[in-house]
């Protein structure tokens, strides 16, 4: 069957963005920063672990929008955004995204994720 997912709206996180390596962190704070002026929730996955961690994770969160930040999109310009609804990898531009979730979520209640925006900077629960 389809894979279980809230509506984006009422997502908590409606966008991870997870930074390839430290080094792109600045970027992805740069990028968050945009999203947020956009209204839209999103948090940056800075914690030591394996790429491929971070995306099982963050799809087990059921988070409809993972943005996978390195060398490559840097470089062009353009995010690979993996988006839980169509299960598909897809290349889009950040004002595409924002435009994207805007429609997803337009007419609906907005409020901000009151979390702390690094997930390295979260609480853990064992």
């Amino acid at each position: 069957g389809e894979k279980p997912m809230l509506p984006t709206w009422l997502s908590p996180t409606q966008v991870r963005i997870i930074p390839v390596s430290g080094k792109y962190l600045s970027d992805c704070i740069e990028l968050m920063r945009y999203l947020e002026g956009n209204r839209i929730r999103v948090d940056i996955d800075d914690r030591e672990e394996s790429v491929e961690k971070r995306i099982r994770e963050a799809e087990t969160e059921w988070i409809p929008y993972i943005v996978v930040f390195g060398r490559k999109e840097k470089e062009s310009g353009s995010l690979s955004v993996r988006i839980r609804a169509d299960e598909e990898v897809v290349k889009m531009k950040a004002e595409e995204l924002a435009k994207r979730i805007c429609e997803e979520v337009k007419g609906k209640p907005f409020k901000p994720l009151p979390l702390p925006k690094l997930l390295s900077r979260r609480p853990i629960f064992s």
